[in-house]
């Protein structure tokens, strides 16, 4: 008996219709549409986090090189824009952190020709002096509309030869730092 069932189930006059057929390929095309849909959300996700936490390495580690190179000068002054020295060696010992085209860069005698030494590629980059005089304070901005990240910070310079950082007499943000971090002759 159990011979008869099997050679029924296998013979011609019981088929898969074309019907079932059809039902059975628009449940995996569903099944496979859900599942490359959560696959593209999940890549999606983790590449916009990945982006994001990149522009905040970037921005913390430019803030942080603003810190270092600040902190320990001698001199320092503010300009609402750059007005280079016409060769690399009138800079001196004259370095400057510039915002230009909306990039934050750094610029010394070594590195003049060359364009500078790229910080960050940011959106908004914002320095003040601070209200004791003696600190430089600084914004640095970067990222797209719906994602961006921001640093505000402060640096109190040590070695300021004079009473306070020099710059325009205004309450506008300026947009060059000059400095410079070799000891004075005394």
């Amino acid at each position: 008996m159990h011979h008869r069932l099997w050679k029924r189930g296998l013979s011609d006059e019981d088929g898969i219709t074309l019907v079932e057929i059809l039902i059975v390929l628009a449940l995996i095309g569903i099944v496979h549409g859900l599942a490359f849909s959560l696959y593209y959300f999940g890549a999606t996700a983790f590449s916009g986090g990945e982006n994001q936490s990149i522009v905040q390495q970037r921005i913390r580690l430019a803030s942080r090189i603003i810190t270092d190179e600040v902190r320990y000068a001698y001199s320092v002054e503010l300009f609402p824009e750059l007005n280079l020295p016409n060769n690399a060696n009138q800079f001196g010992d004259d370095q400057f952190i510039v915002q230009d085209n909306g990039r934050l860069v750094l610029l010394n005698r070594y590195n003049y020709h060359d364009g500078g030494r790229i910080l960050l590629e940011s959106d908004t980059i914002e320095f003040l002096v601070g209200s004791s005089g003696r600190t430089l304070e600084f914004s640095l901005a970067a990222g797209r509309s719906d994602r961006s990240h921001a640093v505000l910070s402060e640096v109190l310079v040590l070695n300021l030869e004079a009473e306070s950082i020099e710059a325009p007499a205004s309450d506008l943000s300026e947009a060059v730092i000059k400095y410079n971090t070799t000891m004075p002759d005394l």
